[in-house]
């Protein structure tokens, strides 16, 4: 028997179990079975929304909740829709739910796009060295950290995840296991950032990737190519640790960035969507 369990913490135990479950649907998939801030949260035990599924006392799957000020966003382990649970949230009050499609998957009820976020490779094995630049240089964390904060928020303002970082947040990820000091670079213009590239190494079981992570041009800094120029140094970056396939996430909606990616060889391989379903 199948039941859904709400919890705000998750125990040793079910930690464990979860992050077995992450790395089997990783192989499985070919790629991430979740999106990173979601991963992480289980990874590190953050207090959170997590609802369980168990079949009979066994723990199968975990979908993770962001609650927005009227509107709660899902997504399940593997991005696929269950329809179990979302009537479990209506019954609880949700008359919509924002739900996390991946793979080009769609929920078995009506349901309207809202959001299409597109994921793009591109091979390197012709990728070239950059031009010495003396005002591109790796990021230093601790003298870089707040100055670097206010422009990736500004020059993500209107962007639902990456627009609202604090120092607590980029500290966290500059601990983490995968981070590498060499695939994060700042150029530097009038003495401040006017653009930034971070890269991530991703280790998955299917294939290694190299992944544009953060990429922004400063708000007043742009038009100057300087999106060119650091996204050139990240791709460097990327095959000079012998990885030979880069990929990002770019919003559907995003032409210019779309266009400069197509210049590099990128091309789409996914079309993830969050969708509204309201019954």
């Amino acid at each position: 028997m199948e039941r859904w369990e709400h919890v705000r913490t998750l125990d040793v135990a079910q930690r464990a179990t979860l992050l077995a479950i992450l790395a089997e649907q990783e192989i499985a998939l070919g790629r991430e079975a979740i999106d990173e801030n979601r991963r992480r949260s289980i990874q590190h035990g953050s207090t959170g929304d997590y609802w369980l599924k168990y079949h009979d006392d066994e723990l199968v799957n975990v979908a993770v909740i962001e609650r927005g000020p009227h509107t709660p966003t899902v997504e399940l382990v593997g991005g696929n829709f269950d329809l179990s649970l979302y009537e479990t949230l209506a019954r609880e009050g949700s008359a919509e739910v924002l739900w996390w499609m991946r793979d080009g998957s769609s929920p078995s009820i009506p349901f309207q796009s809202v959001r299409s976020l597109r994921y793009l490779e591109a091979r390197l094995d012709s990728i070239s060295n950059p031009s010495p630049l003396a005002h591109v240089r790796g990021f230093v964390a601790g003298a870089d950290d707040a100055e670097w904060i206010d422009a990736n928020n500004a020059a993500f303002a209107d962007h639902p995840e990456q627009g609202r970082w604090e120092i607590a947040e980029l500290h966290s990820r500059l601990e983490e296991q995968w981070f590498d000091p060499s695939g994060f670079f700042v150029l530097m213009d009038e003495g401040k950032i006017a653009a930034s590239c971070w890269t991530k190494i991703h280790e998955l079981p299917v294939v290694r990737t190299g992944e544009i992570y953060v990429i922004f041009v400063t708000p007043g800094f742009q038009g100057r190519g300087y999106g060119e120029v650091i996204l050139h140094h990240g791709l460097s970056s990327i095959r000079s640790r012998g990885v030979t396939v880069a990929s990002l996430y770019v919003e559907d909606t995003n032409e210019a960035a779309l266009n400069l990616y197509a210049k590099y060889g990128f091309t789409t391989k996914r079309l993830d969507q969050l969708v509204s379903i309201n019954r």
